[in-house]
């Protein structure tokens, strides 16, 4: 009922495209609670309206009142290497002991996936998708995807999108081979089948960005050979101290990152 910029969607008679709060200060706001409580009144399907003063999350950057979305939602199958990063786990000098074993008995953060759908801050999902539904085929069954492992492998994937005609060799991220937001973008890759793909909106949440500080640090790997020049690999090894916040739930990523 409500859309990404706080408006009630069409259909909604009177009350459609209007914000369900006062996002935009705009003096002549009419608050839109009132009117719906003077709609039900007249037609008499309130029993009783009254106002009522309670908490309610605003943002900590705008000071304005939050709404909360159902989103679908991507996760990173930790699942599938919990063995490993249990027995990891005994290996490190958690202060208190209890910080880490009570992790390893209960396992409820050692295997947790992580979110990754939503996230403002953070890092692009290398996740290619193409677009709209074959006939008589669902959306999901019609789409097609692709998931860029490699620098390497992306590379090679924009050579076959140019030579199918869907970038052009003068785009920075083809011909200066820039790999960041927003210049993820720009890419448009080719599906096996020959249509257009476009990356996915979703980033990846920068608390489990947080995991590779070991090496991100130093750049690696786009500059991995001057890098060797001036220190051994060795340094590049997880940190000796890491201090999490006590009960950080967005810390666990990193941890398993790590």
């Amino acid at each position: 009922m409500v859309d990404k910029q706080g408006k009630f969607m069409d259909g909604l008679g009177e009350f459609s495209n209007r914000y369900v709060k006062n996002y935009k200060d705009d003096p002549n706001y009419q608050d839109v609670n009132v009117d719906i409580c003077v709609k039900l009144k007249k037609e008499g399907r309130a029993f009783k309206i009254e106002k009522y003063e309670h908490n309610y999350p605003h943002c900590w950057r705008t000071d304005k009142p939050i709404l909360y979305y159902p989103l679908d939602a991507w996760f990173i199958r930790t699942t599938a290497v919990k063995d490993k990063m249990v027995e990891l786990n005994k290996t490190i000098n958690w202060k208190p002991r209890s910080t880490g074993e009570d992790d390893s008995a209960t396992g409820w953060k050692i295997w947790w996936t992580g979110t990754l759908a939503g996230a403002v801050t953070g890092y692009s999902l290398p996740i290619w998708r193409t677009e709209g539904e074959e006939e008589g085929a669902t959306a999901a069954e019609a789409r097609e995807e692709k998931c860029i492992s490699s620098i390497a492998q992306l590379k090679e994937e924009i050579k076959r999108s140019v030579a199918a005609g869907y970038m052009k060799p003068g785009t920075k991220s083809v011909s200066r081979q820039i790999f960041t937001n927003p210049m993820w973008n720009e890419i448009i890759l080719v599906s096996d089948s020959g249509k257009p793909m476009r990356r996915i909106a979703d980033l990846v949440d920068v608390w489990f960005d947080s995991g590779a500080m070991p090496y991100a640090q130093w750049h690696f790997p786009l500059k991995i050979k001057r890098l060797l020049k001036r220190t051994s690999l060795p340094t590049l090894s997880p940190k000796e101290s890491i201090r999490p916040g006590d009960g950080s739930i967005p810390a666990r990523p990193g941890r398993h990152a790590l």
